[in-house]
């Protein structure tokens, strides 16, 4: 229940939380919460979770909503952390300074709230990416055990299905939440042609890589990337191989 403005001792007007933790609390959803952010920062809003997927918006209108989004001038990046683990992004153009303790207090309350509506998302997306993983290294070869996996996740194989495997590799180092950008193009794309479809993404990083002549300019194990100036010397030109062992890059001749 709201409660009238008040401000502390070093003058935080903690009653501009009030519409923010009456959303939470209410279970109202993100979209809610936003809008009561943005009140509160007296600012234009964009939610994005860590893939970079807007989640919620609370802008003047749609041409302030694509500023936002393309980070226009006056636009200010603030990561969001639960658990010192990120969980999104908000994009905001103040129109007055809110201050730093608020900013922190509001920026908060909605990272918890982001990793709260997500975290069981997450948990399926999971499952399911694990349960493909399975497939493709054949480690369900009988096909009760796929049935079971299936339905375990609500997916219904009775009558069987059809398997698609795609490769998407980025050319040049960029931005964490890539991946889960393809994979959300290629699940609406597969869901506009079968409605049932599902998709999942991982990186392979027991992957190893083999060449004749190691000239790249870039090479990636997984998501740990190798750039040309960082190919040992006595390398470069000649047979090699890159894999990643512990989590950390390693090359050596062939």
């Amino acid at each position: 229940m709201s409660t009238p403005a008040q401000a502390n001792g070093s003058g935080l007007d903690l009653g501009a939380l009030d519409a923010i933790t009456d959303a939470v609390e209410s279970g109202a959803g993100l979209p809610a919460v936003i809008r009561a952010a943005a009140r509160a920062l007296d600012a234009s809003l964009v939610l994005l979770d860590r893939g970079g997927t807007v989640l919620a918006a609370a802008a003047r209108s749609p041409a302030d909503e694509r500023s936002l989004l393309a980070g226009g001038a006056g636009v200010d990046t603030l990561d969001l952390r639960a658990a010192d683990e990120p969980v999104g992004a908000l994009r905001m153009r103040a129109r007055s300074d809110p201050g730093a303790a608020l900013l922190r207090l509001v920026t908060t309350l909605v990272a918890s709230e982001v990793e709260r509506v997500r975290a069981p998302e997450r948990a399926s997306e999971e499952a399911l990416t694990t349960f493909l993983r399975a497939i493709v290294a054949r480690d369900l070869p009988a096909r009760a055990d796929v049935l079971a996996r299936a339905g375990e996740l609500g997916i219904d194989l009775d009558d069987g299905a059809s398997f698609v495997v795609a490769r998407a590799h980025s050319h040049v180092p960029t931005e964490d939440g890539w991946r889960q950008r393809v994979l959300a193009v290629a699940d609406r794309g597969a869901r506009a042609v079968v409605g049932r479809a599902v998709a999942g993404a991982k990186g392979l990083p027991g992957a190893r890589i083999f060449c004749q002549r190691l000239e790249a300019e870039l090479v990636a194990v997984s998501d740990k990337y190798m750039s040309a100036d960082e190919i040992p010397p006595a390398l470069r030109g000649k047979p090699a191989q890159i894999w990643l062992e512990n989590g950390e890059r390693r090359a050596a001749p062939r």
